[in-house]
Order: structure tokens, then sequence, then C-alpha cells
């Protein structure tokens, strides 16, 4: 039996300075609530097709679907949320002396 399709956005990492970024049928925007919504398997078909085209390559590396629920537009997957929310998961220490005492 066939997987139900879920609703689906388009992600990927942008290429020049790495962050997070989803489609928004006319271009990629930081903000998932803008991202375009594919509800039907051939929708995410043609996008899918659409991601291996030379001009998203121009912009963008890795782009691939990710499922979404469409009333909160959250990811499904925990790993996903966490990149779509962008904001760090751990407080990172920048300083070498500070990181050597923790």
């Amino acid at each position: 039996m066939a997987k139900k399709f879920t609703p689906s956005v388009l992600t990927a990492n942008h290429l020049l300075d790495g962050d997070t970024v989803w489609w928004t049928g006319a271009s990629w925007t930081r903000d998932i609530g803008k991202a375009e919504i594919v509800s039907s398997p051939e929708a995410a078909a043609v996008l899918e097709l659409l991601s291996g085209d030379a001009t998203f390559e121009a912009e963008v590396v890795g782009p691939y679907l990710v499922e979404i629920d469409v009333a909160s537009r959250e990811p499904v997957v925990r790993r996903e949320a966490i990149r779509a929310n962008r904001v760090p998961t751990f407080a990172y220490i920048a300083d070498p002396e500070q990181r050597q005492a923790a």
C-alpha cells in the first residue's frame, strides 16, 4: 500500500550563507510562513523536478520536500522544526578559554 501524501514545502540551504530557506513559488525566503505548500503528489513531483534546475542550483544547495502541518505551518519532523525556528538548540560559547572551563 502506498504511503498517504502529506502536504509539504520545499526547503534548502542558501548557497552563500548556509541559512535555511523555503520556496515561495517564486523565490526563496527565510520565513517558513511564506512557503508554498504543495498539497498533492503531482505538485510535489513537479516541484522536485524544478529543484534540480540550474536556476535553483545558482542560489541553493540540497533542496528537498518537508512534510508540514497545514494548520500550524510547522514541519511534522522535529529536525525540520528546529531548522524552521532558526534558533540554536544550545548555548554556543565562542571564547576558547570559556569553552575549556565549561
